[in-house]
């Protein structure tokens, strides 16, 4: 690394050898592993409901460990089904901490210095910037930290395998060799870049985006409008069609445009948290598209099938992962799922991201293909 404050999180590079091989991962192994994670979490939630009237924090404990296992046993079953003879590792999206009995005490800012260090939190601190201010009085961000840790989990992930590829490996060997890091939930390195991710204020900086968005939109209607005032007095048919066509073309591209800033101000909030990981996350590519589009997977296919080789961090709506992209193969690591083999011509990848892409509720959206390197 070259800077200081990517020298700063330390990442160990422990030589380990993954077991390996799409038939030794029989479903009934895994189902026979869920179902003794299910009793554990089944035990831990009794027993929080037993201390609940004695003590909060030992409640909040034995709650959060069933939390813990409780995702433990039903990610490996889902993952399986998803990902079949595919799967690589399994990961799991959830903080390890969580089957800790000191991170209860952990509800506000200055409480991370008691648990991951005075030391290690200041050098953090200096995540915030001018444009996207670190809000060290926001109560939400240390809220639901059981609903995952996604961001981070994915910036750690292909800062170790860009690091492995820098070393020489293979993609597939490299992916083999840092998958297991996540099997059982985030590192502290995943679960302080996920904390200090959610401390990141980017309201203003957004709706400064979307200002200039609306006020680009406004004027760009005004000149349509105005452009097809003009196709009225063009007399000859084929001319009226190639106006029309390149009018058309300016206004999809405009509209492009101003998506494309709008994700990109979306994308700058994992800069700062990147760079502790000593990455450097470039402009990212941008797909943008609506539930009513009949094309949308002939579209999404052929986005992906333009990308660049390399590795991507990929921003869906609430979710992040990993897609890596080479000249025979592609695999994806999602913290959900784990780290698998794609084939780009199939489904896999727009099935994937569909679900947070494709839905009702956010009939127009766009995701962010961001690729990343070394600093």
């Amino acid at each position: 690394m070259t800077t200081a404050v990517a020298a700063s999180i330390p990442h160990p590079h422990i030589q380990h050898d993954v077991v390996f091989g799409d038939k030794y991962f029989k479903f009934a192994r895994v189902t026979i592993d869920s179902t003794c994670k299910l009793y554990i979490a089944l035990f831990y939630k009794a027993l929080s409901y037993s201390t609940w009237i004695f003590s909060k924090d030992y409640y909040a404990y034995y709650k959060n460990k069933a939390i813990f296992y409780f995702a433990q046993a039903i990610s490996k079953p889902y993952s399986y089904s998803i990902t079949g003879d595919k799967i690589i590792e399994f990961s799991l999206n959830m903080f390890s901490s969580l089957k800790n009995r000191d991170f209860v005490k952990v509800k506000k800012f200055e409480d991370l210095k008691s648990y991951y260090g005075k030391d290690t939190i200041s050098l953090w601190e200096s995540v915030g910037t001018e444009k996207i201010p670190l809000k060290k009085d926001s109560l939400d961000a240390l809220k639901d930290l059981s609903d995952g840790c996604c961001a981070g989990i994915s910036l750690d992930f292909i800062s170790n395998y860009l690091k492995e590829i820098k070393a020489g490996k293979t993609p597939i060997d490299a992916i083999k060799s840092i998958s297991y890091r996540f099997k059982k939930g985030a590192s502290k390195e995943a679960e302080l870049a996920q904390i200090f991710y959610q401390f990141l204020d980017d309201s203003a900086f957004v709706a400064a985006k979307i200002k200039k968005a609306s006020e680009h939109l406004e004027e760009s209607s005004k000149k349509f409008f105005e452009s097809l005032k003009q196709l009225e007095d063009i007399q000859n048919l084929d001319e009226l069609y190639k106006a029309s066509e390149l009018l058309i073309e300016e206004t999809r591209k405009s509209g492009q445009e101003q998506m494309n800033n709008l994700a990109y101000g979306k994308s700058l909030t994992y800069k700062p948290i990147a760079k502790k990981f000593g990455l450097n996350i470039q402009k990212p590519n941008t797909l943008a598209t609506t539930i009513k589009d009949k094309d949308r997977v002939a579209n999404f296919k052929e986005f992906v099938q333009n990308l660049p080789n390399g590795a991507y961090l990929v921003q869906v709506p609430e979710h992040a992962f990993i897609f890596i992209k080479t000249d025979n193969d592609s695999y994806i690591f999602d913290p959900i799922f784990g780290s698998f083999r794609i084939k780009l011509e199939d489904n896999t990848l727009f099935n994937l991201c569909k679900d947070y892409f494709f839905i009702k509720r956010r009939p127009t959206e766009f995701i962010n293909f961001n690729k990343c390197e070394l600093i």
